[in-house]
């Protein structure tokens, strides 16, 4: 944090040293700049980095069923687009993946969670993909999960009972998704991508419920 004081640094006392981020390409450190090393380096400025900040992922899927060969040969489309424009817009501060195979978005969550775990919702996918998202917030529950596509009400009643039904689900978007999931990133970014916390504030987000 910027003009926070560190009292030791490798073993050595430190009376006052500030720190201030700075960015070299995508990668973010955190560099101490020490004034008062001690009184000889009194007017000695040493720049220490200190560690590197590692870009959030963000996973889209257009999953499609696999157990009796491959279901939809389609490429993912929709899915392509919103991972397209949030890439050109996000790129710099986010990791963004597509998958279509559920084979391939399992080997990866098996190594790691994303901050964000996004789905294109469908008829003929959607209970694979709740499953992906149920499962992925029972080994860890601040994975954000995003639902979008045409598979969802339009009757206000009957969306806020389809939202009822699936606590998996974090966020829906409607509608042409790519202004929305950047919208929903950038705040949940302000957040640090905590639901609850954004939620209870009421923000405003295109297109989404």
């Amino acid at each position: 944090k910027n003009g926070s004081p560190r009292k030791k640094w490798a073993g050595k006392n430190i009376k006052s040293a500030y720190w201030r981020s700075i960015n070299f390409g995508n990668k973010y450190f955190l560099i101490g700049e020490n004034l008062t090393f001690n009184q000889k380096l009194h007017s000695t400025k040493i720049l220490l980095c200190f560690y590197s900040i590692k870009k959030r992922d963000i996973w889209i899927s257009d999953l499609t069923h696999t157990a009796t060969g491959i279901n939809a040969y389609t490429f993912p489309l929709g899915a392509s687009y919103v991972y397209a424009y949030a890439k050109q817009e996000l790129g710099k501060d986010f990791n963004f993946k597509l998958f279509k195979f559920p084979s391939d978005l399992n080997a990866s969550l098996r190594k790691t969670s994303p901050t964000m775990l996004c789905f294109s919702n469908y008829s003929w996918n959607f209970e694979l993909s709740c499953k992906f998202a149920f499962l992925a917030k029972q080994r860890d529950p601040n994975v954000v999960t995003v639902f979008g596509g045409p598979n969802f009400p339009t009757d206000i009643s009957e969306k806020i009972n389809f939202i009822k039904k699936h606590p998996e689900i974090d966020f829906i978007i409607e509608l042409e998704g790519e202004f929305g999931f950047v919208d929903l990133v950038r705040k949940l970014s302000d957040y640090n991508f905590n639901v609850s916390n954004l939620n209870k504030d009421g923000k405003k987000i295109i297109n989404t419920c």
